[in-house]
């Protein structure tokens, strides 16, 4: 047994343990989704590859089959002579047979050995033929082979990957259909918000760890929405800003009334307890939402700053992006929008 004095330290240390293992466990498991959906090349970029590998695939079996078939042509030219003196041969025995003299026939049985004589020597020379047209045959079907098994096991692969891609994509299409991929995105956020929240009532290390962690899942969500829409021909513009000290990324929507942002993410900038009443907010496409509103003491983003801004708070409806820019930011500057140029948003306070 453990002296009570060595039982009192391990299970001080237990419970030191047990006060951070809510965050990292959460975080792990937020790592496995991110593992399984979000990393890697994306479902369509690895789609459109394969399509590519396909292709290519497809233009080398064309040209593997024209050279078999130049190929076969050789070997049936090297086989030709071969096959054109065995006829020969063969009638020549015809005849031989035909032929054979009577046996007094001395000058008649000498004339029958000299042409067996020439028969003899003529049979050399075709089995040399046939010798050299039976070494083309094989290296004509050793590269026929040879040719095959490539192809072969490069087809199988592609059909491989085809199918792991199916799968990958009609996972991550059941991941979105269902919802799942927004309430994932509202763990993130929400676990970013208890965080911040921790964090304020106590500085501990193990936190500010856990912090840096979740930041760095949301840049990277960020930066996968902002490549997603990147890839749409009708895709958004979505930049990153800060709101307060807390980065976020929002998209450009000049006909939205009210800068929004998700209920998480302005909870881990410090300003939950600020919402007050609801309010009717006019966002892209002249869609309706009800939010809870409230003001931004700072909102940077582009290089530009701007305090007081009227926002609102919803729950986000897309991976990675944590509400719009809307015109309570906006009507501040002269702005462009322009998705041509790396920073597809240009800022100039009026």
């Amino acid at each position: 047994m453990y002296p009570f004095r060595s039982l009192s330290v391990v299970l001080v240390a237990g419970l030191g343990l047990l006060a951070q293992t809510p965050f990292e466990g959460r975080i792990a498991e937020i790592e496995q989704v991110l593992n399984r959906h979000f990393r890697g090349p994306r479902a369509d970029e690895v789609r459109e590859r394969s399509n590519q590998e396909i292709e290519a695939f497809n233009g080398r079996s064309k040209r593997a089959n024209a050279e078999l078939a130049e190929a076969r042509a050789k070997m049936e030219q090297a086989t030709a002579p071969g096959r054109t003196g065995f006829a020969e041969l063969t009638k020549l025995d015809a005849e031989l047979k035909a032929s054979i003299p009577d046996g007094a026939d001395k000058p008649g049985n000498a004339k029958y050995a000299a042409r067996i004589e020439a028969r003899n020597l003529f049979a050399g020379k075709v089995n040399e033929l046939n010798e050299a047209g039976q070494r083309a045959i094989a290296e004509f079907n050793a590269l026929a082979a040879k040719t095959k098994a490539e192809l072969d096991t490069e087809r199988t692969q592609i059909l491989a990957n085809q199918e792991a891609i199916n799968l990958r994509v009609q996972d991550f299409e059941k991941f979105v259909k269902t919802g799942e991929d927004v309430a994932f995105f509202v763990r993130v956020n929400r676990l970013l918000a208890e965080l911040r929240i921790a964090l304020r009532k106590a500085e501990r290390p193990e936190y500010t760890a856990s912090l840096a962690k979740v930041r760095a899942i949301r840049r990277e969500l960020g930066e996968w929405a902002i490549k997603g829409q990147a890839l749409n021909p009708k895709g958004l513009v979505v930049v990153e800003a800060l709101i307060q000290d807390e980065p976020c990324w929002v998209i450009v929507d000049t006909g939205a009334t009210e800068t929004i942002l998700s209920q998480e993410v302005a909870e881990a900038a410090g300003l939950g307890g600020a919402q007050a009443e609801s309010v009717s907010l006019i966002v892209v496409g002249g869609l309706r939402l009800q939010g809870r509103h409230f003001t931004i003491p700072k909102l940077t983003t582009m290089g530009q700053s701007l305090a007081n801004v009227s926002a609102a708070a919803v729950r986000p409806a897309d991976v990675g992006i944590d509400g719009l820019l809307g015109q309570s930011f906006l009507k501040a500057f002269s702005y462009t929008v322009d998705k041509r140029k790396p920073e597809k948003l240009s800022l100039v306070p009026i």
